[in-house]
């Protein structure tokens, strides 16, 4: 069984520190995007590595928009979902998703939280951690659990 830890949408804020003590108790972190300096800030608060994608906000930034990895036997999708209309919509995302054969998507940007099955693939936004939101995914023999929660 394997833990991440979901933040996306940090935007300075003071959370930041929070949620770097909570990865101590996960397997895995993972930051999607809007303000990647705030990502560099929990690895040096945790001492973990974090998984990171680019969002809009992060406009320099020389890190992958999207990555593609298999964990537990789940494949997943990680973006920050500004490229596939987030805002207006799932269903690119989710057609992207199947695309690439993953079982997940975790995506962020509309700043919502968000946990369901858009045609068939299990989408995970663990809304903005500049509004104290962050997720957890839980994967175990190919199964993914989400869980939306707030520090």
């Amino acid at each position: 069984m394997l833990k991440l830890f979901i933040a996306s949408d940090s935007h300075n804020t003071s959370c930041v520190e929070r949620f770097a003590l909570l990865t101590k108790n996960c397997d895995q972190a993972v930051f999607l995007g809007d303000v990647l300096e705030d990502a560099e800030r929990m690895e040096q608060l945790s001492g973990k590595k974090m998984l990171k994608v680019a969002g809009n906000c992060d406009f320099f930034s020389r890190c992958e928009r999207e990555i593609v990895m298999t964990l537990e036997g789940t494949k997943l999708l990680m973006v920050h979902g500004d490229a596939y209309g987030v805002k207006y919509g799932l269903d690119r995302l989710a057609c992207h998703a199947a695309e690439v054969g993953a079982k997940a998507a975790l995506f962020g940007h509309t700043h919502k939280p968000f946990a369901g099955y858009v045609n068939g693939v299990l989408l995970m936004n663990p809304g903005a951690l500049q509004n104290r939101c962050y997720g957890m995914l839980t994967l175990s023999n190919g199964e993914a659990v989400p869980k939306l929660l707030t520090l």
